[in-house]
């Protein structure tokens, strides 16, 4: 079931900053609501002879614990909602965390009074538009942009076709290789061995551009010349 929200009375200040000032006034009868409620629960905890636990009525809870512990227990219980029915109740729209000032409890029959100071979304002022004139910008593109691009869409669908021929600057090919590392050449134990190293130690089918620079150029170089089932 939901809960019906508190028929309290708020009063709003606007402050600097985009911040809001909300004097909040819970009346008498929602007070003592919630005092009677808290002093049903506590009496759950409470012994007092002649009365099961649980049984004690309200007004003994009170006089036993005494009015101002329970109601500070009650409002400690119940302030959030309340603050959630002002903000609902003033129809501001909150930002961040509100800074709550909590003056002295009433005594019977009285109303709870609290401020609040929080953030609230600005204000936006609409300036002088009728009578503007925006002009239309035509779009401008570079030809050597235009260029780069055509030549990137040429290189994701072109497909490659087996040439008769040796192996020239620009071919792909596809080959099997192994190498190993030795002498000055080899690293130390533990070193990171590069990316192009790595490579070069050992593969199958693997596709190199010749000229395209992604492996060692020694590699790409021994490669020129070279016919399908060649070893080198």
């Amino acid at each position: 079931m939901a809960a019906v929200p508190v028929a309290l009375k708020t009063e709003l200040t606007e402050l600097p900053e985009s911040r809001v000032r909300l004097q909040v006034e819970i009346p008498p009868e929602e007070v003592e609501r919630r005092l009677q409620r808290k002093a049903r629960d506590l009496a759950g905890s409470l012994r007092l002879p002649g009365f099961r636990r649980g049984k004690v009525p309200p007004p003994l809870v009170i006089q036993r614990i005494g009015r101002e512990a329970v109601l500070e227990q009650a409002v400690s219980d119940t302030l959030s909602r309340w603050y959630a029915d002002a903000v609902q109740s003033s129809g501001i729209v909150p930002v961040g965390d509100p800074t709550v000032d909590l003056g002295e409890l009433p005594p019977a029959g009285g109303a709870l009074s609290f401020s609040v100071e929080i953030g609230v979304l600005p204000r936006a002022s609409l300036g002088t538009y009728k009578g503007l004139q925006v002009p239309r910008r035509e779009p401008k593109v570079d030809e050597q942009a235009i260029d780069a691009e055509i030549d990137a869409l040429r290189e994701r669908l072109a497909r490659l076709e087996t040439a008769e021929r040796p192996a020239a600057a620009g071919d792909f090919v596809v080959v099997d290789h192994e190498g190993e590392l030795s002498g000055e050449a080899e690293s130390p134990p533990g070193e990171a061995v590069s990316r192009a190293a790595r490579e070069a130690l050992g593969g199958r089918d693997r596709l190199i551009e010749l000229g395209g620079g992604r492996t060692l150029p020694q590699i790409e170089e021994a490669l020129i010349g070279a016919a399908a089932g060649d070893e080198r």
